[in-house]
C-alpha cells in the first residue's frame, strides 16, 4: 500500500526522491483508511495532523487557535482515545464481514471451477 502510494507520487520526480518522501509518508498517515475510517495519526496520537500548507495560511485552525484551550483539548482526545480504538474495531469488524461477504458471492472463473 505504501509503496503504491510512494511509486505514484514519484513517477514524474525520481530524481528528487529523496527530497519527497517526507511528503509522500505525510500523505499515507494523513489519509483515512476505508476500513477504519480514521487516519493512522489519528489512531496513534489521538487527534487530527495540521497539513503543513494549513501552517502559513490563514486558515480556521490557525486564527482560531488558544493554546490553553488546545491543551485541554488534547487532553480530552488522549482519555477518549481508548474508547475511539474500541469503536475503531467494531468498524473493522463490520469491515471485514461486508468484505466476506461481498468476495463471497462473486463467481469463480472458470479454471478455478475446474480445479475444485
Amino acid at each position: 500500500m505504501i509503496l503504491r502510494g510512494l511509486e505514484k507520487r514519484f513517477e514524474e520526480s525520481k530524481k528528487t526522491w529523496s527530497e519527497e518522501l517526507p511528503n509522500g509518508l505525510w500523505s499515507y498517515r494523513t489519509t483515512p483508511r476505508t476500513s477504519t475510517g480514521e487516519t493512522p495519526f489519528k489512531l496513534a496520537y489521538g487527534s487530527e495532523a495540521m497539513l503543513p500548507i494549513e501552517t502559513g495560511s490563514t486558515s480556521h485552525r490557525n486564527v482560531n487557535f488558544d493554546e490553553i484551550s488546545n491543551i485541554e483539548g488534547l487532553r480530552t482526545n488522549l482519555k477518549l482515545l481508548d474508547e475511539v480504538r474500541d469503536c475503531i474495531v467494531q468498524k473493522m469488524e463490520s469491515y471485514k464481514e461486508k468484505t466476506k461477504l461481498y468476495f463471497g458471492k462473486r463467481p469463480r472463473s472458470g479454471s478455478m471451477k475446474q480445479a475444485i
